[in-house]
């Protein structure tokens, strides 16, 4: 699983909740762009996308994802925790 998401606190909050399923393994990528580089080196079962990037933002992160063909089909869930 990808985790694209440039709050550590955030990030943690999933790392806790996935550490009682090992078989599960967590990548972080901290902006958009190297979210896509990892998105396209490990080819994930799943990303979990922030909508709210420093570089990119989700929506962006997405519409690359969904126009490469080796990254098209990866099921995407956008989190965001704008309050």
């Amino acid at each position: 699983m990808l985790y694209i998401e440039d709050n550590p606190v955030n990030a943690l909050l999933v790392r806790e909740m996935l550490a009682h399923r090992p078989a599960v393994a967590l990548t972080v990528a901290e902006d958009g762009r190297s979210g896509l580089q990892q998105a396209l080196a490990g080819q994930p079962d799943l990303i979990l996308l922030d909508i709210q990037l420093p570089d990119l933002d989700g929506h962006a992160v997405l519409r690359e994802l969904r126009a490469d063909p080796r990254t098209a089909a990866i099921p995407c869930v956008a989190l965001s925790a704008n309050a």
